[in-house]
């Protein structure tokens, strides 16, 4: 009888180990919760920047991701990038030519030619690719792009009114080759190798507009802005392609002055090719 009340009382205790061990379990997943917390929207932001600031020395340090800086000093907590090295085959050529405004290789309608690019639109009007006084200039890519980031809407690459030079000359008779229709079908595309990498793009539109006309507009406020004006390029195409080109499209823009007027520009255009994932 005594062995039997016993386990009645042994049985009686097991629910109260179960509470006290579920009661454990939920402070200590409170305690985790408040400290997430408290870090995340109360801690202050003394305490947070250094931590980020030490990232970027420590990653200096070792070498092996890189170099990194504050990407907006104006942030209270300071997101950090990588310098990225530029791919070797532009390092050569920056050898090659003594000239690191190297930064593209633009292959169009069977011709290839190196771009430029400086901290304004003005230098290269009026210097050559390795980076001497010429009265020709080199065509270039504007000086807002950013290769780096590659967020930029319309990736504008500029030829300066010259034929007399026979690389720049080339690629002025390319331009004005899409006049043609058929020219204009037997070459729908564009490769852009770029100190990070080489990209593909479809060509969509192509037309003579007027200098205030904003084909040449690196950046915009926003995507509805930007949806606006990429409707704008397809609308004055003198052909229908038939490709959908969206706000969210990075665009490539190749212009150069026409001889009818230096105020109209021979303008072509080509979206970036979409990668189609599974």
């Amino acid at each position: 009888m005594e062995k039997e009340n016993s386990q009645e009382l042994e049985n009686q205790k097991t629910p109260w180990v179960t509470v006290i061990i579920l009661a454990v379990i939920s402070c200590a997943s409170l305690t985790t919760g408040i400290v997430y917390w408290y870090n995340t929207y109360l801690r202050p932001v003394e305490y947070v920047q250094p931590a980020v600031l030490a990232l970027a020395e420590d990653a200096d340090e070792d070498g092996e991701a890189g170099e990194y800086e504050p990407y907006d000093e104006g942030t209270s907590i300071l997101p950090v990038r990588p310098v990225v090295d530029p791919l070797p085959e532009f390092v050569a050529l920056w050898a090659e030519y003594g000239n690191e405004n190297i930064v593209a290789r633009l292959s169009i309608a069977d011709m290839e030619i190196l771009v430029v690019q400086a901290e304004d639109n003005s230098f290269y009007l009026e210097h050559g690719l390795r980076g001497e006084p010429s009265l020709y200039g080199w065509v270039f890519l504007d000086y807002e792009v950013d290769l780096l980031m590659g967020e930029d809407f319309n990736m504008v690459i500029h030829l300066p009114h010259s034929s007399a030079h026979s690389q720049l000359g080339a690629l002025r008779h390319v331009l004005q080759a899409y006049m043609d229709y058929y020219f204009f079908l037997a070459h729908p595309t564009i490769s852009l190798a770029t100190l990070y990498g080489d990209f593909d793009w479809e060509i969509f539109s192509f037309y003579v507009a007027p200098s205030d006309f904003p084909f040449a507009v690196v950046n915009h406020p926003d995507y509805d802005t930007w949806g606006d004006v990429v409707e704008q390029f397809t609308l004055v195409s003198m052909y229908n392609t038939m490709l959908d080109v969206t706000p969210y499209d990075q665009v490539l823009t190749i212009t150069t002055p026409t001889d009818i007027s230096p105020d109209l520009f021979y303008v072509l255009q080509a979206r970036l090719l979409r990668q189609i994932t599974s």
